[in-house]
């Protein structure tokens, strides 16, 4: 009992461990192509400027 328990927290741990680490070349990946993309600019005209009421605490 004991051992199929600490197998399944393996299994578990493992999965997690697995999981961040994909995510975390996905970003390295997706920071890279960023990078080095070309710098886009748009220019703009701001039509209307509304408020933003501050709040009170």
């Amino acid at each position: 009992m004991s051992w199929e328990i600490s197998h399944w927290w393996s299994l578990v741990v493992s999965l997690i461990l697995f999981l961040g680490w994909r995510q975390f070349q996905r970003q390295r990946c997706q920071s890279e192509a960023d990078d080095a993309a070309p710098l886009r600019t748009v220019k703009a005209e701001i039509a209307a400027l509304r408020a933003i009421p501050a709040r009170s605490l």
